[in-house]
């Protein structure tokens, strides 16, 4: 039995907070273990000072520590990231940064798009580009378009994401050289995307026959 749009649509928001959650606690061990691997050789160092076996080198020592700060600051801008996506669930149509959430967006698609060989590269205007939007739906949109790009390309393994800001509207592109090998795993994605866009009343362009290049074209209203 196919399910009304509204509980199809809840149910999708629900899969990919999963997704997004579980990609986020993935990332954050990896950084405890680096940390805490860090923190282990300043252990064993410091004992063995202590025993007299070893004079401590304080030029490992500093870069030990300088590995455990640089972490820690990761940990924290992660979790900002996770804070800011957790938060975006129940909040209703504002005013939002699309640019901002964009860069957001990249970095919550990162790890997935590294596993598949993938780059994701920052090429959007050092400016804001504020839309009223849920920005819920924004998130998935774009980590939908991210996923396309990302999908079975033979080709440069990036993916840069550019944008434009007009009076009316907001264009973001993706764009990736090589052509498109088109799956079921692609038209699933597609259909995802367009119904997406269409209930934030926006439109979507992916261009995928073009012989050297495939990219993904969303068009937002600024009001």
């Amino acid at each position: 039995m196919n399910q009304p749009p509204s509980r199809s649509l809840e149910s999708e928001g629900l899969a990919f907070f999963g997704i997004v959650t579980a990609s986020i606690s993935h990332e954050l061990k990896n950084v405890a273990a680096i940390i805490n691997e860090s923190a282990g050789l300043l252990h064993d160092l410091s004992v063995g000072a202590q025993a007299g076996r070893k004079p401590l080198d304080p030029a490992r020592v500093m870069k030990l520590s300088a590995d455990i700060v640089r972490n820690v600051e990761r940990s924290v801008s992660i979790l900002n990231r996770m804070n800011r996506f957790a938060h975006s669930v129940d909040e209703p149509k504002q005013t939002v940064d699309l640019f901002a959430l964009c860069r957001d967006t990249m970095a919550l698609a990162a790890r997935a798009a590294v596993s598949r060989g993938i780059e994701l590269i920052d090429e959007l205007p050092n400016q804001t580009a504020p839309i009223p939007s849920f920005p819920f739906g924004l998130y998935r949109l774009l980590y939908q378009a991210i996923q396309i790009a990302v999908l079975d390309v033979q080709g440069k393994p990036s993916v840069h994401l550019s944008a434009t800001l007009a009076p009316t509207l907001v264009r973001v592109q993706l764009r990736r050289d090589g052509s498109l090998m088109c799956t079921e795993e692609h038209r699933t994605r597609r259909e995802a995307i367009e119904k997406l866009m269409q209930a934030l009343g926006g439109c979507v362009r992916i261009d995928e026959n073009m012989p050297d290049a495939m990219g993904v074209q969303l068009e937002l209203p600024t009001s």
